[in-house]
């Protein structure tokens, strides 16, 4: 062979040699080419298969959520009780606040007691020292009561009627010497003795022409716990 032949040959070879080595690289791009679709194929079926599982997890995360919820709605209700339980105190504050109004309405009533029964109810009560001219203790309903000392420490206690319309007094007068029964049919702006210069009580009704009905309960003496000098007169009077 000739050294061009064997230089041709050569080259042939080498050129086949390239060809190959060529073909080989093509083929191996075809080769990845056709794993990276294969392994992409493969990644769909894997996603498939695990596709369950994420379901499932999906699912969790949804159960999650809606525990989430849960747990919020619990919260509000929870709080809706709350405000629930907040609203009955407040009601049930402002009930008690509500009686103790009214039980101190009626306590302070009842401590001053102004009124018994729809009636008038006043107290009276007199220290006078000797010579102490009668003087007006308490006027209510058209009656007034007048109480003094005289200079012996004798008790003065009298009622008249000064409503303008005529009357009557009838009662008992309790005196060291014994019980007095009072009466006055015409009972008028003259005052009407009730002690009688002596220690002791009593009780009278004056009842007037207009309708009205003074009560009076009274106590008098001149020796006030044993000690003279004095007149100490006090009752009770219940009016119409």
């Amino acid at each position: 062979m000739s050294k061009i032949a064997s230089h041709v040959r050569g080259n042939f070879v080498a050129y086949l040699a390239l060809f190959f080595a060529l073909g080989g690289t093509a083929g191996a791009a075809t080769t990845v080419t056709a794993t990276t679709h294969k392994d992409a194929k493969a990644d769909t079926k894997l996603v498939k298969n695990l596709a369950p599982s994420l379901s499932v997890k999906h699912a969790k995360t949804a159960d999650s959520a809606t525990s989430a919820a849960s747990a919020t709605h619990a919260t509000t209700a929870d709080n809706a009780t709350n405000a629930t339980n907040a609203t009955n105190a407040t009601n049930a504050t402002n009930a008690t606040n509500a009686t103790n109004a009214t039980n101190a309405t009626n306590a302070t009533t009842a401590n001053n007691a102004s009124t018994v029964g729809g009636k008038q109810v006043k107290q009276f009560f007199v220290n006078d020292p000797t010579s102490t001219a009668n003087t007006a203790v308490l006027s209510i309903d058209g009656v007034t009561i007048k109480g003094g000392c005289d200079g012996a420490t004798n008790p003065q206690l009298t009622i008249q009627n000064d409503s303008g319309q005529g009357g009557f007094l009838g009662g008992l007068d309790a005196k060291n010497s014994g019980p007095v029964s009072i009466t006055v049919d015409n009972f008028t702006s003259t005052p009407v003795d009730l002690t009688g210069n002596n220690n002791g009580g009593g009780f009278v009704t004056a009842e007037l022409a207009n309708g009205n009905v003074v009560s009076v309960q009274y106590a008098d003496t001149g020796f006030f716990d044993s000690t003279p000098g004095r007149c100490v007169l006090s009752g009770t009077v219940t009016a119409s």
